[in-house]
C-alpha cells in the first residue's frame, strides 16, 4: 500500500500521523527567531511518541518510481539526468548555466541565474555556503544554523560559489553534525568571523559586499544531546521507535542521545506512527 492512510495496528492514544509513505523532508518555518517544523502538514512538538517501520519499499522523489536503489533519494536515472543533480548543486563554482549549458538549460536559468547570497552559518561550528536568495532563511533552518548572516550577494550561483570556495581557504563549508546536535557553542562572535572572511578574500568580490546582519534562531529542543548515537532505516523490518526530545535541521532527536537523518532517508517507504 502505496501513499495510503493506514487503518490497523492503530497505536494508543491520538495519532497526529498514520499512513505508509515515502520519506520526505521535514518542513521547517521561522517565527521571529523560533524554528517550528511539521512532516506531511502536520506540527511535530517534543514529547510526541515516534515509530517508523521499514516496508522495504524504495521510491524515487521525482518520478515516483519503484527503485531497487536510491541515490541522494532518487533512482538511477533521475540522479544521472536530473537538474537537481547537476553537479554544481554540490559545487556552485562548476555552474554553467551562465554560459547557457546544463541538464536542462530552462531550469537553470530559473534556479542559477538568479541572485544568489554566500553567507556565515553557526551550525556545530562556522561554515561558509551558498543557496539562491529566495532559499533563506530555509537553508539555514535545514543546516540547524543558530546564528547566520549574509556576506556577499552576487548574481548567479557560479560567482557565488567562487567565492565560496576562495572562503574555503578559510573555514569550512561542511555542517558539524555532531557538535550541532549536541549544541556546542562556538567561541567566535559571527561578526569577528564576518570581518576576517572579509579581510581574507580578494578585494574584487567587494563589489558584492552585504553589510552585517545577525540573525539568530532557535530550535525546539527539550534537551541537547552529550552524545549522539545515529539511526538508520536499510531494509525492510527495520524500526526506530521514541520519544521525540527535539528537532533541528533536518534531524529528529528521539531520547536516549539517538538522532535519526529524516532527509537521508528521502524514497524510503515507511509505516509512520506519530503519536500523543
Amino acid at each position: 500500500m502505496y501513499n495510503a492512510e493506514m487503518t490497523s495496528s492503530m497505536p494508543p492514544h491520538h495519532a497526529i500521523i498514520l499512513k505508509q509513505a515515502p520519506i520526505t523532508a521535514l518542513s521547517a518555518t521561522l517565527t521571529l527567531t523560533q524554528v517550528s517544523y511539521s512532516w506531511w502538514e502536520t506540527p511535530l512538538s517534543c514529547g510526541l511518541q515516534v515509530r517508523l517501520i521499514d516496508t522495504g519499499e524504495r521510491r524515487c522523489h521525482q518520478c515516483g518510481k519503484k527503485s531497487t536503489r536510491l541515490m541522494d533519494g532518487s533512482c538511477y536515472t533521475c540522479f544521472t539526468t536530473s537538474p537537481w543533480h547537476s553537479p554544481c548543486i554540490i559545487r556552485p563554482e562548476l555552474c554553467e548555466a551562465h554560459l547557457g549549458k546544463g541538464r536542462d538549460v530552462e531550469w537553470e536559468t530559473q534556479h542559477h541565474l538568479q541572485p544568489h547570497v554566500v553567507y556565515l552559518a553557526i551550525s556545530g561550528g562556522v561554515k561558509v555556503g551558498v543557496t539562491r536568495q529566495t532559499q533563506l532563511p530555509t537553508r539555514w533552518l535545514n543546516q540547524g544554523a543558530t546564528d547566520a548572516c549574509v556576506m556577499a550577494q552576487l548574481p548567479n550561483r557560479y560567482l557565488a560559489g567562487r567565492l565560496e570556495c576562495e572562503l574555503k581557504g578559510l573555514m569550512s563549508d561542511r555542517t558539524s553534525w555532531q557538535k550541532m546536535l549536541k549544541g556546542v557553542p562556538h567561541p567566535t562572535p559571527l561578526i569577528d568571523t564576518y570581518h576576517a572572511a572579509w579581510a581574507f578574500v580578494s578585494p574584487e568580490w567587494q563589489a558584492y559586499h552585504t553589510p552585517f546582519l545577525a540573525h539568530s534562531l532557535s530550535y525546539p529542543i527539550q534537551t541537547h544531546p552529550s552524545t549522539v548515537r545515529s539511526l538508520s532505516l536499510q531494509q525492510a523490518g527495520d524500526q526506530i521507535a521514541g520519544q521525540l526530545v527535539g528537532i533541528k535541521g533536518q534531524y529528529l532527536l528521539l531520547d536516549g542521545g539517538r538522532v535519526f537523518n529524516v532527509r537521508r532517508h528521502t524514497g524510503i517507504v515507511c509505516d509512520i506512527q506519530i503519536h500523543q
